[in-house]
């Protein structure tokens, strides 16, 4: 009996031996394929990750060349950034985003890295097309480079939106503008000159802010916490006209004088003085026609960087009706405020407050301090105030706190508008298996986009992930 059980046992082995080798025949194939698809995607993931090192390479090279160039073309950027996405290739290839073969529709013929110098108003950063590559299930897309600007980088109410590449954006590191109002007058803010108050937008930064920063709104309330019951008269007591009034400064050694408006894209009848219904104690400048929403703005209107100008407008204290209720300019400082809404390149920017401050400076402070200051546009300034703040008027030459005169300077801090890149592209990668086992694969579709921008403050390129791409122009 045990001779038979060793003999049974040993058939029994050799049966499951048996049946392990006809698995594994089966499996085999299975296995190998299954080994094939995991080298496969292996190689293709690889290659993801090595074209999106390489076209963050392009990106903050192509954004730094482009900002530390003070912005403009972007030839030389596009051509810099594509060096360095070449200088990082992908499983052994060179990701020249000029080369026909590996995507034609990127190059859209002669206008090589998706360059347009046709000039258009409606195109400034020179982008042949503009898309996002993730919108679309073809890897065949255009717009290899997109050069745009970061337009907002918080969102608290969507933050799915916080960060905002817009292409059609000209970009900047321009310090904020800041603008300056001041109330000059003794016996009142509208007397015979009627040239009281002042409002002189100072013009700073790069050429390009310059050109795309504006304030299309300025509201002067004297009264904001229903304490002093002053307002604004009759038909919001303002001067006829937006006068060409001179300034001569008291107290100056020199007859220097400066003509009190400066205007480059408006004329003193784009200027419009209105008040909210009941709200006698507001005055609202819009610089746009009084049928536009004050809400909205007209890109082509609005005070630029370096424009100024004076006007009157009275304010009475309605307590003192039956005696003399003209409020100078010392009154309403520490008490008005003033709102200024600034926009940038069409599209609304920052909305920023500040209240006029009462000055203790006398008239005859200023002594020989006046003289004349040209800015970057070659418009002059007549400096004569002891605090040598350009366009403000010397004080009246009275007791410290008797001068009529209050002034407050505010500056836009504004929504960013840094240098940014968007490099994107999708590259034909060769199947490793194929060229190993000559199995017909391949070759696969890998895309990639990376985004860069310009840190203004540390000098900087930086990579950035985007929430909302946009490639249209900013809403009216």
């Amino acid at each position: 009996m045990t001779q038979l059980h060793r003999r049974f046992d040993f058939l029994s082995k050799r049966a499951r031996r048996g049946v392990s080798l006809l698995w594994i025949i089966i499996a085999f194939p299975a296995l190998v394929l299954f080994l094939v698809f995991a080298v496969e995607i292996g190689n293709i993931w690889l290659a993801r990750i090595e074209l999106e090192q390489s076209l963050e390479a392009n990106a903050l090279a192509a954004v730094k060349q482009w900002a530390e160039s003070g912005g403009g073309d972007t030839l030389a950027a596009r051509e810099v950034g594509n060096a360095f996405s070449i200088a990082n290739p992908v499983r052994g290839q060179d990701v020249d985003l000029t080369d026909m073969t590996l995507n034609t529709a990127f190059t859209n013929g002669p206008n090589l890295l998706n360059y347009d110098d046709s000039g258009m108003a409606a195109n400034p950063n020179q982008n042949l097309v503009c898309t996002d590559i993730s919108n679309y299930g073809s890897y065949l897309q255009p717009g290899v480079m997109v050069f745009g600007a970061i337009i907002q980088t918080e969102n608290l109410a969507n933050p799915a939106e916080s960060v905002v590449f817009n292409a059609d954006v000209i970009p900047s590191c321009a310090s904020p503008g800041s603008v300056l109002v001041d109330a000059n007058g003794s016996g009142g803010l509208k007397t015979a000159n009627n040239h009281e108050w002042g409002i002189s937008f100072k013009a700073i930064g790069d050429a390009l802010a310059q050109a795309n920063l504006r304030i299309y709104r300025i509201d002067i309330n004297v009264d904001p916490d229903g304490s002093r019951n002053y307002e604004f008269t009759g038909s919001l007591g303002i001067a006829d006209t937006v006068n060409n009034d001179i300034i001569v400064g008291t107290g100056m050694s020199s007859g220097l004088s400066q003509n009190d408006n400066y205007l480059q894209a408006i004329t003193t009848a784009d200027i419009y003085f209105t008040s909210p219904p009941g709200s006698p104690e507001i005055l609202q400048i819009n610089f746009s026609d009084p049928t536009f929403p004050l809400d909205a703005i007209n890109p082509a209107i609005g005070l630029v960087p370096g424009d100024r100008f004076r006007f009157g407008a009275e304010v009475v204290d309605t307590t003192n009706v039956n005696s003399n209720s003209q409020v100078n300019g010392d009154e309403v400082g520490d008490v008005a405020e003033v709102t200024v809404y600034f926009s940038y390149a069409g599209a609304p920017d920052s909305v920023e407050m500040g209240t006029l401050v009462d000055t203790m400076d006398k008239g005859n402070n200023c002594g020989g301090n006046a003289y004349i200051f040209t800015d970057a546009i070659n418009n002059d300034h007549v400096i004569v105030h002891p605090t040598n703040t350009v366009d403000l008027p010397c004080p009246d030459n009275a007791s410290a706190g008797s001068n009529g005169q209050s002034y407050v300077t505010i500056g836009s801090s504004g929504q960013p508008h840094f240098y940014a890149v968007r490099a994107q592209a999708t590259i034909g990668v060769p199947s490793v298996v194929q060229s190993i086992c000559g199995f017909n694969l391949g070759p696969w579709g890998v895309s990639a986009k990376a985004t860069a921008y310009y840190d203004c403050e540390t000098s900087d390129p930086k990579l950035i992930r985007v929430d909302l791409f946009q490639c249209d122009p900013p809403p009216p």
